[in-house]
């Protein structure tokens, strides 16, 4: 006789991991006035994050870049209208779970002229790890399982003859879109200003665990 049975293991991690996708985009009416403004905001953007949030410029990596042609059709003259330039970047910046730091790199692109779109995922380092431990709690939840089945027919459970494990790309964790948003400040009080409102992001922003479940199923012989 044979039992097939499913095990399911799930766990609660605190992230360790913060990925943020910067998103710059800038129009204009000449390409090369898209292009060259374009360039000079990515360049704000990443010596601001580099000097408030202690990141090398090597960190900020550039994940896409395009500069294109915006058309609309107007459907009275049946014609293709120019509205300009769009020039666009993606960059990502990841590192080691740090909410004070994330603060900061909120805080300063928010006061950028043109401001970026942030996209924020919290997630695991080593994923990996994390799999191995649900893969053991897995398995003994399903030994257990094949146990109690065995003894319920009168069997008793030998060896494990299979094992199949999933592994998709599930590495959990919250994502959200923050625009940032400029506000109105005095110059003499900009340090003050600036370390106030990391401290209120600081003290309201925080991401929830990543729940992690793995399933496997397995095969036992069993014997009278």
């Amino acid at each position: 006789m044979q039992i097939f049975m499913d095990g399911t293991a799930t766990r609660n991690y605190a992230p360790d991991q913060i990925s943020i996708l910067i998103r710059i985009e800038y129009k204009a009416k000449s390409e090369e006035e898209a292009l060259r403004n374009g360039v000079n905001k990515v360049s704000d953007c990443i010596n601001t994050i580099m000097s408030t949030a202690d990141f090398s410029r090597e960190e900020i990596k550039t994940r896409a870049y395009s500069i294109h042609e915006v058309i609309h059709r107007n459907y009275r003259t049946n014609e293709n209208i120019s509205d300009g330039y769009e020039f666009s970047q993606y960059m990502s910046l990841i590192f080691d779970y740090d909410h004070e730091r994330l603060a900061k790199v909120l805080v300063a692109c928010s006061r950028l002229e043109v401001t970026p779109n942030l996209n924020i995922r919290f997630g695991l380092k080593d994923i990996d790890a994390c799999n191995r431990e649900l893969i053991a709690d897995a398995y003994n939840n399903a030994k257990l399982k094949a146990e109690a089945l065995a003894n319920a027919a009168g069997k008793h459970l030998r060896d494990c003859m299979r094992v199949d494990i999933d592994f998709p790309d599930n590495r959990g964790g919250y994502r959200g879109d923050i625009m940032a948003k400029t506000a109105i400040r005095s110059d003499t009080d900009e340090e003050t200003s600036f370390m106030d409102e990391v401290r209120k992001i600081d003290e309201n922003f925080r991401p929830d665990d990543i729940t992690v479940t793995k399933t496997i199923k397995c095969v036992w012989e069993t014997s009278d």
